[in-house]
């Protein structure tokens, strides 16, 4: 008990339930003792008694210790990764929800910042805004430190004065608590998320020794970032150090609870629960989260203590999932299977394709063992495709391929992707369903790259759009609804560049021009919620980061830059406006240099994205479709120089 603090005495609960009548009487004292001294507590503002832990420091890796507990089971709850791969919105939401659900404190398997830098003004910001949504707690918040939360000498030295430890326990309720970092790097001489987790002797002497201290504890809850059991078994890896930490626990009760892979996972080791939970906003393993059935979706644990152990529910945003969720056998089925399900993309034969015409073959390898059965459908409804063959069934022996070859005509909307349904049976291994559409041949067939010609004289940046520029260089894009429609009302768009810009025209024409939103003033202000255009580019093509600019009618510009989530970025371009009888305009002039590119040369593409926004109706138009959200990289057209 020697490097435990908190409260005037540390308070034990006893585990015998069969008293002697000299151990009730005692025990009588002892409950009226404590009243007095909780009463002393509270009246002056002090810890709560029932607790104790590790950290002497003046600042604590907690908000506070103001448990809400009064039953013999206790209930807390988990958050899991944050960062590699943010999505806004989702942390707030977890907070609000676990607010709603009341447990007696919160707990995190660490990753709660962008981090990886050594920028610490950068990361003071990250953590400010963290703190932000962690203050909205209604009850304790204990810190776990993960890879992007600590990840070089400036962002650990950062931890340890916001947070006193980067490891440390606390005892509630007589379940010790024990939080490691397994980001102990030798000197922190890295500065990424790819070194290995790590261990120092240091912090397994210290987790040896606590767990020495205190073998009468009911359980014992060990909280890490990295799944460490998972290094241990891979021979590629240097051993992490937990496997001394494990035999320290070898005869107690306890489980583990881990995050950063961003897939749920129950493991069961030496008879113990070992779990990896998903993510709480953090990014999906391939750009999306593919839902509980993957062990991927956005959870909140709620975590029940009880004589038995800990009961663990997986409550995601919208829904509870059991534990079992997903498993390590299903996991191995899942990466078994995995290479099957990756191959199957439509090809598309772009010498015969053309507007309305679809003609395109499925490659289909059986990597199984047995026979694989197959059966295709066509759903799409023939007013707008008409696809031969419409219905394919088959089989395919093991190792062997066939490819599947389709006609598809194009009726009206012919935008509208044409959609099939698969099912794939393997005796034993197999029994799935999936559903394929012809959306991105559709976008490289009947949307092209946008063209962007040199200028031979700079436009005006006025908004008139009368150039010269304009007439002999820029070729007019459509616009379509982002589900691929044809839009009611007319957006036309224009690209040209020189050495020093790139420059764009749009003119969005307006039947109720007295109608449109333009409310607006304030640059960086919520432009988006007006009749607005927007430019997204990726500069360096990598279908992952990209620049955007968000303009309304009266030249009002939102600008920003995204990397794997949005963060505030000045572009600062140049805009003109102007709002007619029937259309309202907007041309802009955007430095190459604030895009972080040399000037282009002709045959150079970049990702693109352009939209409008019209509040009246038809909502959000775009160039080329995405079928869903604008901020897609992935599903960006490109911009060709020529």
């Amino acid at each position: 008990m020697s490097d435990f603090s908190g409260g005037n005495n540390f308070m034990r609960r006893v585990n015998n339930r069969k008293y002697s009548t000299i151990s009730a009487l005692l025990s009588g004292c002892m409950l009226i003792l404590t009243i007095c001294i909780l009463t002393i507590f509270m009246l002056g503002g002090r810890e709560n008694p029932d607790t104790a832990y590790s950290v002497k420091s003046k600042p604590k890796p907690w908000t506070n210790l103001n448990f809400y507990n009064n039953t013999d089971n206790f209930q807390f709850a988990i958050v899991s990764d944050r960062t590699g791969g943010c999505r806004r919105g989702v942390f707030p939401e977890a907070v609000e929800k676990i607010n709603l659900l009341m447990p007696e404190f919160v707990m995190c398997v660490g990753d709660l910042i962008p981090g990886q830098t050594k920028d610490t003004e950068k990361l003071k910001r990250e953590w400010r805004e963290l703190n932000a949504y962690v203050k909205k707690f209604n009850m304790p918040f204990f810190y776990v430190s993960g890879n992007h939360d600590i990840s070089n000498k400036e962002s650990a030295e950062l931890w340890d004065k916001l947070y006193g430890r980067s490891y440390y326990c606390f005892i509630y309720r007589n379940v010790l608590f024990m939080c490691l970092n397994t980001q102990e790097t030798l000197n922190y001489a890295y500065n990424g998320s790819d070194a290995s987790p790590h261990l120092s002797d240091k912090q397994i002497a210290w987790a040896r020794k606590t767990l020495k201290e205190h073998p009468n504890v009911h359980w014992t809850c060990i909280f890490m970032h990295q799944p460490l059991w998972i290094y241990d078994k891979e021979s590629a890896t240097p051993n992490t150090g937990f496997k001394k930490i494990e035999k320290a626990l070898k005869n107690r009760d306890y489980t583990v609870f881990a995050g950063h892979v961003h897939q749920y996972t129950k493991y069961v080791r030496n008879g113990k629960k070992y779990i990896v939970f998903a993510t709480t906003g953090g990014g999906g393993n391939v750009g999306r989260l593919r839902g509980a059935s993957f062990g991927e979706f956005d959870e909140v644990a709620w975590i029940t203590m009880t004589d038995e152990g800990p009961v663990i529910a997986n409550l995601s945003l919208d829904g509870i999932h059991s534990e079992d969720v997903m498993t390590e056998k299903k996991l191995q089925t899942i990466v078994k299977n995995a290479a099957f399900f990756e191959s199957i993309s439509f090809s598309l034969d772009k010498e015969k394709s053309s507007n309305g015409a679809l003609f395109f073959s499925l490659p289909l390898k059986n990597t199984f063992k047995k026979e694989l059965k197959y059966n295709l459908t066509w759903k799409t409804p023939q007013f707008i495709w008409e696809t031969n063959p419409g219905n394919v069934r088959g089989v395919i022996k093991p190792g062997k391929e066939k490819i599947l070859r389709f006609e598809a005509l194009s009726g009206k909307e012919a935008n509208i992707p044409a959609v099939c349904e698969i099912e794939f049976h393997v005796e034993n291994e197999l029994d799935k369903k999936i559903e394929l559409n012809t959306r991105q041949l559709i976008v490289r067939t009947m949307q092209p790259a946008a063209e962007a010609v040199y200028a031979k004289g700079k436009p005006r940046i006025d908004g008139k759009l009368d150039d010269r520029a304009w007439e002999e260089n820029g070729k007019v894009i459509p616009f379509f609804t982002k589900y691929g429609k044809t839009a009611s009302v007319k957006t036309l768009a224009s690209l040209t560049y020189d050495k020093s810009n790139l420059y764009a025209a749009f003119k969005c024409f307006e039947p109720n021009i007295k109608e449109i939103r333009n409310n607006v003033k304030k640059h960086d202000g919520p432009v988006w919620t007006d009749d607005s255009v927007e430019i997204f580019i990726d500069s360096n093509n990598d279908k992952k980061s990209y620049y955007q600019i968000i303009m309304n009618p009266s030249g009002v510009i939102y600008d920003s830059a995204s990397d794997n989530g949005e963060k505030r970025y000045e572009i600062n371009p140049e805009i003109g406006a102007m709002i007619n009888k029937d259309s309202w305009n907007i041309e802009i002039a955007i430095p190459w240099r604030k895009l972080n590119m040399k000037p282009p040369v002709k045959g150079q593409k970049i990702g693109l994205l352009l939209v409008r926004t019209r509040t009246q109706n038809e909502g959000i138009m775009q160039y080329p479709v995405t079928f869903g959200d604008n901020h897609q990289p992935g599903s960006f057209g490109n911009m060709k120089f020529k």
